[in-house]
């Protein structure tokens, strides 16, 4: 009864719009789904989000084609449970595999399927980084916080809606200004980008002074030769431009390993610069966490390290070293909280970065728990409580689960970096201020409970 009456409030949703799109591609885990189905076996049975089936169901009435676009590592758990939950014969295609590339491969093999455009799809993810990447392909893309439901339907119709309006107004402008280019009206449109490339290049007074000089030489030389020079002139032009880059590639080879010595100091200065910076960030603060956790993947170093093999050589985000030695210095403990599937390859990484010795502990599993797991394990190990600790993560549903928890949870758009660093201990020092001035009004009330005082305490 629930998903009959969700399907017809989504086929009234979808009916106040007169622009559809051609194909909705949903992700799988926290959007279609409420858990990371590698962390499920196959014998389980999986639900949905209570509305996500009743949606799903009225795209396909409306014949709305739909896809899936996931970069879960167990894709046969995945299929497993959309056959399951009867889901199959929905999607025209199942694209899941993991990938750096943050979902445009996935786009680029739903396109080559379906032969549909990409501003002809709506997407819906909870990832950020997936939203920002696709969108830039042309996709009409959603954030969603708590799985699809029909808020999320409403505003992707919206969006993609106004998308399309924009889309077919540039083509009614660039249609109208093709047909008469030298119209007054073209000063009152927004001309396409094409359409001043175009201009400009058929405008631009570059090419004059060489027909003139091409003029000249044809009028005043003999018949022919004025071509034969022209020709002559064209020839040397070309040669002289092949010398040069002849003596370019030449440069090239002779400095190469001079330039890669110099990147290596360069990047160790920059190290050691980011290293001093951040040591005087540090000293701003009275108050210091006994204990920063990190995040791997897109906040110590910028990739999925379930993408990569061993063999490879990773780097870390560029202020992500100088940090870690400058928390090293100033005696402060470090530990990993990951939930990347690959822990063999995350710790082949850690050793060949040298960073193996910075970390009292390194918990790097899959999990449901959003890392609570991860902590409680960080917790017994160190037996530092959550409140000294100091947290950076991409993922916000990470950080509102540890924060929870009573750490203090910073959420990282491009990596850990001195800014994020900042406001680390700016945030872990305003808790523990405000836990201790709530530790000295208990313990003020707890020896004189009748004063009149704690009434104006909170």
């Amino acid at each position: 009864m629930g998903d009959e009456t969700v399907k017809n409030d989504a086929l009234q949703i979808i009916g106040m719009f007169q622009v559809l799109p051609r194909l909705v591609v949903f992700d799988l885990d926290y959007t279609l789904w409420p858990f990371y189905c590698e962390c499920r076996s196959k014998r389980e049975m999986p639900s949905l989000y209570p509305q996500a089936k009743g949606i799903v169901y009225a795209l396909k009435e409306k014949g709305i084609d739909m896809a899936i676009a996931s970069r879960s590592p167990t894709s046969d758990i995945a299929k497993t449970f959309i056959d399951k939950l009867s889901l199959k014969p929905m999607f025209v295609a199942q694209e899941i595999f993991s990938s750096w590339t943050h979902k445009t491969d996935h786009f680029q093999r739903i396109h080559s399927r379906t032969g549909i455009p990409f501003n002809s799809m709506l997407f819906f993810d909870d990832e950020d980084r997936n939203i920002q990447s696709v969108s830039k392909m042309g996709v009409t893309s959603i954030l969603v916080g708590d799985g699809v439901n029909l808020g999320a339907l409403r505003q992707g119709l919206t969006e993609f809606s106004q998308n399309a309006s924009k889309s077919e107004k540039n083509k009614q402008r660039w249609q109208k200004y093709s047909q008469n280019p030298n119209s007054s009206e073209k000063k009152d449109e927004v001309i396409p980008k094409e359409a001043k490339v175009v201009s400009d290049e058929q405008n631009t007074p570059q090419n004059e002074p060489s027909q003139l000089v091409r003029q000249l030489l044809v009028s005043v030389l003999p018949r022919g030769c004025g071509r034969v020079l022209v020709f002559l002139l064209v020839a040397a032009g070309f040669c002289h431009l092949l010398a040069n880059l002849m003596i370019i590639l030449i440069n090239i080879q002779m400095n190469k390993l001079p330039k890669i010595g110099k990147a290596k100091a360069s990047r160790k200065m920059g190290d050691e610069t980011v290293k001093n910076d951040a040591l005087q960030i540090i000293g701003m603060f009275q108050v210091l966490p006994r204990l920063v956790v990190f995040d791997l993947d897109y906040t110590l170093w910028p990739f999925y390290c379930d993408c990569l093999s061993k063999r490879e050589m990773p780097s870390l985000y560029p202020q992500a070293k100088g940090i870690v030695y400058a928390l090293k210095e100033k005696g402060i403990d470090m530990a990993i909280a990951s939930r990347s599937p690959t822990s063999d390859i995350a710790k082949t990484f850690i050793d060949k970065l040298s960073l193996k010795p910075m970390f009292v502990a390194q918990e790097i599993f899959s999990s449901w728990t959003h890392k609570t797991d991860h902590f409680q394990r960080i917790h017994s190990r160190t037996g530092i409580p959550f409140n000294s600790m100091l947290f950076f993560d991409d993922e916000d549903r990470n950080i509102q689960s540890v924060s929870k928890m009573g750490v203090t949870s910073i959420l990282v758009g491009d990596g850990v970096n001195l800014g994020a660093l900042r406001q680390g201990l700016t945030e872990f020092s305003q808790n523990a201020s405000k836990s201790e001035k709530n530790k000295q009004r208990w313990q003020k009330y707890s020896q004189n409970p009748n004063s009149s005082e704690k009434k104006d305490e909170d």
